[in-house]
């Protein structure tokens, strides 16, 4: 939803705040930055995704590159 928003502040704010993130929370997140433009936004997330311990999934890696 936030993702949506233009508002990056607020889409980090939610995201930050979420107790138990999933890979669909990460992909979320890096989705949202792909689709704003924020291409280095979305790399980041995806190796901070995978720091945290979540192994993407298909559509996480092809949301990375295409971003």
């Amino acid at each position: 939803m936030y993702s949506n928003c233009k508002s990056i502040k607020s889409r980090e704010t939610v995201f930050e705040r979420m107790t138990q993130k999933n890979v669909v929370s990460w992909t979320a997140m890096l989705v949202g930055y792909g689709q704003k433009g924020f291409s280095e936004e979305a790399v980041k997330i995806f190796f901070e995704m995978q720091r945290n311990g979540f192994e993407p999934n298909d559509f996480t890696l092809g949301s990375v590159i295409s971003s």
